[in-house]
């Protein structure tokens, strides 16, 4: 993705929709070989006034996981894809700087706050990079530094920015029944 794409809530996202489109106008077999990755799917966004303020990033903060059924926010995807602005080789790395692969353009974002690490069978850990607000794993805190396995459906938070992990496979079925 382009770092012009910067959406609305400061995301290098697209739209669900758009998405969609794609799969239903290629097929999923193409779908698949362009994409090959897992996905993050916003559930919850600080609101934009909030941004600059300074508020209370502690865990109690975050929305409860039975609220994010709720949420009204559009519906903005991220795949988790190697960009060319990551000098990891084996790490999607999320932060607030340009030269990360997931851009979430936040104050309370760290430069290099995440990093996600897939593996050849698309299997993928997230590691928490010792950021000042931590990433929080399905209401837990990450330990900085330590790698957990994820499952698609699995619930996670970077500050106020809260995601769903979603396996290539299940995002297909998604966009499937829609």
């Amino acid at each position: 993705m382009d770092l012009k794409t910067l959406d609305e809530f400061g995301l290098n996202s697209t739209g669900l929709k758009a998405l969609a489109e794609e799969l239903e106008q290629n097929g999923s077999e193409k779908f698949r070989k362009t994409y090959n990755c897992a996905f993050l799917i916003l559930q919850h966004s600080p609101p934009q006034k909030d941004e600059w303020m300074d508020l209370e990033t502690s865990e109690s903060s975050l929305p409860k996981l039975s609220e994010l059924k709720n949420a009204t926010n559009h519906i903005r995807v991220i795949p988790l894809k190697k960009s060319n602005r990551n000098a990891y080789a084996s790490k999607i790395t999320v932060g607030r700087a340009r030269n990360n692969d997931v851009i979430i353009r936040s104050p309370k974002i760290s430069k290099l706050h995440a990093s996600f690490l897939p593996d050849s069978k698309l299997n993928y850990k997230i590691q928490d990079m010792a950021s000042l607000n931590g990433s929080v794993l399905n209401g837990q805190r990450i330990k900085a530094k330590k790698r957990i396995a994820l499952t698609s459906g699995d619930i996670i938070s970077f500050w106020r920015y809260v995601f769903e992990f979603v396996s290539l496979d299940d995002f297909i079925s998604r966009l499937e029944i829609r």
